[in-house]
C-alpha cells in the first residue's frame, strides 16, 4: 500500500534579489539573529559573475551563483522548468505556482488523506476524510494511487489556513496543556520547539489550538 510521511528538511538558504545567497545554520528568529544567543555559522556568497536575467518583467543583472541556486531549487520543489521560474515576481509564475500547489494538495488528499488540510474544518470532517481512505479496498486504493501519482509535480502543497477553524478547541481542565497560559501557544519559537518531542495527536492539537487562540485574540481587538 502507498504510504506518505512528513520529512523535515533542516537546512537554511536565502536568495536575495538573485544577487546574494546566505547559506548556513541560522533561523529567521531572535535566537539566531540577535547575535548573543544561539551559535550559528553561515556563508554569504556574492558572485561577481553577472548574467542577464529578468525581474518583474524587466532586464536584470543577476549573480550567476544566486540565480542558479534559486532556479534549481524552484525547479525541483515546484516541478517547473527554468523558463517558468526565471522571473520569480511575475504574475504568470505565481499563477502557475498556486495552481500546482492546489493540484498537488488535491492528489495527496485523495491518496493519503494528509492533515492538516483545509478540507477538514472540524474534527468530524477530519475523521470522515481519514475513514474514506482507510475503508477503501486495497485494490481500489492502489488503482487510485497509480492513476494520480504521476500528476504530482514537485513537492509544493497549499498551506492550510482554515484547518479546524469551525471546531471549539478550548482545552479541558483535565488536559496538562490547560495549565499554561494561552500566550504559550502563540509564541512560534516555544511552539515549534515543543513539537519535537511530542506525539502526533498532541502535535495536531497544539497547532489547532494555536490557530484558535490567534483568532480569539483578533476578535477581542
Amino acid at each position: 500500500m502507498p504510504l506518505t510521511e512528513m520529512i523535515y528538511v533542516h537546512s537554511k538558504a536565502f536568495v536575495i534579489d538573485d544577487r546574494y545567497a546566505l547559506i548556513g545554520s541560522a533561523n529567521v528568529n531572535d535566537r539566531s539573529m540577535l547575535g548573543y544567543r544561539d551559535s550559528e555559522l553561515a556563508v554569504v556568497i556574492e558572485d561577481e559573475d553577472k548574467i542577464d536575467s529578468v525581474m518583474g518583467g524587466k532586464i536584470y543583472k543577476a549573480s550567476r551563483f544566486a540565480y542558479e541556486l534559486r532556479t534549481k531549487l524552484m525547479m525541483e520543489h515546484f516541478g517547473m522548468v527554468e523558463g517558468e521560474v526565471r522571473d520569480p515576481v511575475s504574475k504568470s509564475f505565481w499563477k502557475a505556482l498556486l495552481e500546482r500547489a492546489h493540484r498537488n494538495t488535491e492528489i495527496y488528499r485523495e491518496i493519503f488523506a494528509c492533515d492538516p488540510d483545509d478540507a477538514a474544518r472540524t474534527v468530524a470532517e477530519l475523521r470522515k476524510l481519514r475513514e474514506e481512505v482507510r475503508r477503501r479496498p486495497q485494490r481500489e486504493q492502489l488503482t487510485i494511487y497509480h492513476q494520480l501519482k504521476d500528476e504530482i509535480k514537485g513537492h509544493v502543497v497549499e498551506w492550510p489556513t482554515h484547518f479546524m477553524e469551525n471546531e471549539d478547541l478550548t482545552l479541558s481542565w483535565t488536559q496538562l496543556e490547560s495549565l499554561l497560559p494561552q500566550e504559550t501557544y502563540l509564541c512560534p519559537i516555544i511552539l515549534f520547539l515543543s513539537l519535537i518531542h511530542i506525539s502526533e495527536p498532541t502535535r495536531l492539537g497544539m497547532i489547532s489550538y494555536a490557530v484558535f487562540c490567534l483568532k480569539k485574540k483578533k476578535k477581542k481587538k
